[in-house]
């Protein structure tokens, strides 16, 4: 067991893929709400003067297609915090 798991809540929560994964397998029913994390990293980017490119893919497609687009790619920084000078859309 894990502190994912929440045993003996009837209400459980997480956030992030690494909790989604973790969480699913004891739930019943999983609601997922993911709707300020992009928005607002998409906002702040594009007050900014920045344009954001949405990429479904973790792999080397979103390598390419970032390429092709003369993009930097940036990670959604969710699971982990980003590296020394890495691009993030964390907010």
């Amino acid at each position: 067991m894990t502190y994912y798991h929440q045993d003996g809540y009837a209400v459980r929560l997480e956030w992030g893929m690494a909790g989604v994964r973790q969480l699913a397998p004891h739930c019943a029913v999983l609601v997922i709400v993911d709707v300020l994390v992009f928005s607002t990293s998409v906002t702040v980017a594009l007050s900014r003067g920045g344009r954001v490119l949405p990429l479904a893919w973790r792999d080397e497609r979103a390598a390419e297609a970032a390429h092709r687009a003369g993009a930097t790619l940036t990670r959604a920084g969710l699971d982990t915090a980003p590296a020394p000078g890495e691009w993030t859309l964390r907010p």
